[in-house]
């Protein structure tokens, strides 16, 4: 039952992430390093979904299926990264932020390194 709650989530995730890529109004993104944080914040649930799913239980096809939609949606953002301006004026979190950030992936990331 926990796979299929955390496949749940997973889904949900990737599924607001290709919305967000593929919205042009007020859902897309602000800027690049919104969009670049998008691609690494669903990069790194995917990673914790592949640590922690058993996806023998649920069946492995679904992984594939959740990254072959994440693929979908960084090839629509880099297709608009033109149009993106590189950080929204007045708006975010900073260079302090986005190291706290990138930090948090990273510490995240290596998390599941140690565990899977």
């Amino acid at each position: 039952m926990m796979q299929y709650l955390s496949l749940a989530i997973v889904g949900v995730i990737v599924g607001a992430f290709i919305w967000r890529a593929a919205s042009r109004g007020r859902f897309a993104a602000a800027s690049r390093r919104d969009a670049a944080f998008e691609i690494a914040d669903t990069a790194t649930a995917l990673a914790v979904a592949r640590a922690i799913v058993p996806w023998g239980g649920v069946g492995t096809w679904w992984w594939y299926a959740l990254v072959l939609a994440f693929a979908a949606g960084v090839a629509v953002i880099a297709l608009r990264w033109s149009g993106y301006v590189p950080a929204a004026p007045k708006r975010g979190i900073g260079r302090a932020g986005t190291a706290a950030h990138i930090a948090v992936l990273a510490a995240i990331l290596a998390a599941c390194a140690v565990a899977g």
